[in-house]
């Protein structure tokens, strides 16, 4: 990512990871901080737990199973020219599937779930892929991810928020792409491929 002003937390999760083989990864002048957790930690406790090892005033969620481009991040700060957004994220409007080697284009999630604003308590929903996430770090501290949900933390922080009142940007779909492998038990959450295949198109 060529976003100049960041830093990467990368949390492992598992006992199977080599902290020392991840650290030997990074170049030198690099602002890379790895740590590990047990599998016992939840997702949601090791996203909260890399927040916590930065002071930088955005946080961004960026999975290991999908893929982003090298503006992804310098797009979304782009955004606090025209609004202070307090959380953000984009919809999966382009899907990469292994199987084919084919990039697809979703029009109805492109024209329907970006580019939107979704006032907090208000009953709008909100659409956008989980590895996407951005938000500002000192509200996240007051509303962490969850720490005891097994599956859908990115989901429930967005209700969360939501519901305490906080607004949501859906920035533009460019720069991601929500990847799909042919791998069985390959990804924590398994897309409607089969919907995604009728609804989109092949553009790579």
């Amino acid at each position: 990512d060529r976003y100049p002003h960041k830093e990467l937390v990368v949390v492992l999760h598992g006992h199977e990871a080599s902290v020392a083989d991840a650290r030997s990864l990074i170049r030198p002048g690099e602002a890379i901080s790895i740590f590990q957790l047990g599998k016992a930690a939840s997702l949601g406790e090791c996203l909260n737990f890399a927040a916590a090892q930065t002071d930088a005033e955005y946080w961004a969620k960026v999975d290991d199973d999908d893929l982003y481009g090298p503006e992804y991040l310098s797009d979304i700060m782009l955004y606090r020219r025209a609004v202070d957004f307090p959380l953000g994220g984009k919809c999966s409007a382009f899907v990469y599937s292994q199987a084919g080697d084919q990039i697809r284009w979703d029009r109805r999630h492109a024209a329907s779930r970006a580019w939107q604003f979704r006032r907090g308590g208000s009953e709008e929903r909100v659409y956008v892929a989980g590895g996407t996430l951005v938000g500002k770090t000192e509200l996240l501290r007051e509303l962490p991810f969850s720490a005891t949900r097994r599956r859908g933390s990115d989901s429930e922080l967005v209700r969360s928020w939501h519901a305490a009142g906080h607004d949501f940007v859906a920035f533009d779909y460019f720069n991601f792409a929500l990847y799909r492998s042919d791998t069985p038990d390959f990804h924590t959450w398994n897309a409607d491929m089969a919907g995604i295949r009728e609804r989109s198109t092949v553009v790579g």
